[in-house]
């Protein structure tokens, strides 16, 4: 798809201080809800869009993030090890958190 149409697509997404879900935007827009309805490609890249929400987009090391538990972190949480040899959960802090380890 041409950057210039993916682009003019996106600016037709309201800018949020916590992000829109893309079902809310072409609610709430009626250009982006016309270009949904009638472009092919403008349809694929939202369905796109809206299968990739809610997914991690890049990972880090929290600074201060120590795990600790009785059992093994593995019998918790999913774990790999990291680029200087440490074991790093794999997993968001809040879902971690609410995993009980």
């Amino acid at each position: 798809m041409d950057l210039a149409e993916v682009d003019r697509i996106c600016k037709m997404i309201p800018a949020m201080p916590i992000g829109i879900k893309i079902d809310q935007a072409i609610a709430e827009n009626p250009d982006l809800k016309k270009a949904y309805d009638t472009d092919r490609d403008a349809r694929r890249l939202l369905d796109t869009a809206r299968s990739l929400e809610g997914l991690t987009r890049n990972v880090g090391v929290h600074a201060a993030g120590v795990l600790i538990s009785d059992d093994p972190l593995t019998d918790h949480v999913p774990v790999q090890q990291g680029g200087k040899g440490e074991w790093v959960a794999q997993m968001a802090k809040k879902d971690i958190a609410k995993s009980g380890s």
